[in-house]
């Protein structure tokens, strides 16, 4: 589980969304739910949506307990055996989440050439450990700019042979987007991911 301090466990703001090439969404949980004493309403929604192997979207300012719904996602991963990885968009933020940069754990990044990096990648079975988890989360997601999110989704559909979204990886994305613009070489103001209507495609709830 997560070892950092905890924000106070107050309401969290989801967006939801999902695409139209989605099945009819299951009612089912797929996890077995941690105890969720002390968490909001909101906090609980998003935890069945986890639950369900959505790929979520987890916003609020600082302090509304984001880090503290994440610790819970954590304790419930481990608990019903999944397996994940933690990133972040930043090295600092990554080291604060015991985690690594979402630039690390994928080997993508915005210039990569996403046909040349599929074929070295199936070579590096580090790599494709990560690939094969079955949930990623990545902080800070309002740092990503689209582009980089679409390569990271082509290069995942390849390596797991799978179409979904993400080849098939829950993606759980954290971050507010009032806070921190995305990483562009662009000198005008760059378009947040959610901007695009791919995102509505990748992001779920």
């Amino acid at each position: 589980m997560l070892k950092r301090k905890r924000d106070d466990n107050k309401d969290v703001s989801f967006f939801l969304r999902i695409p139209i090439e989605d099945e009819e969404e299951s009612k089912e949980e797929e996890m077995t739910l941690p105890q969720t004493d002390g968490l909001s309403s909101d906090q609980i929604e998003g935890l069945h949506k986890v639950a369900q192997g959505k790929r979520v979207f987890i916003t609020g300012s600082a302090g509304t307990g984001k880090s503290f719904l994440i610790d819970k996602i954590v304790e419930m991963l481990d608990t019903n055996d999944k397996k994940y990885i933690i990133t972040a968009l930043t090295g600092v933020a990554a080291s604060e989440i015991m985690g690594s940069t979402l630039n690390s754990a994928s080997r993508v990044n915005d210039e990569t050439n996403v046909t040349k990096s599929i074929f070295w990648l199936l070579k590096d079975p580090e790599v494709m450990k990560r690939y094969e988890a079955d949930v990623w989360i990545v902080d800070e997601i309002s740092m990503a700019n689209i582009t980089l999110l679409k390569k990271i989704h082509q290069v995942a559909k390849a390596l797991r042979k799978n179409e979904k979204p993400f080849g098939g990886i829950q993606l759980i994305a954290v971050g507010d987007f009032l806070q921190l613009p995305p990483i562009s070489q662009d000198t005008s103001r760059p378009l947040f991911a959610f901007e695009y209507p791919e995102w509505a495609y990748l992001i779920e709830e």
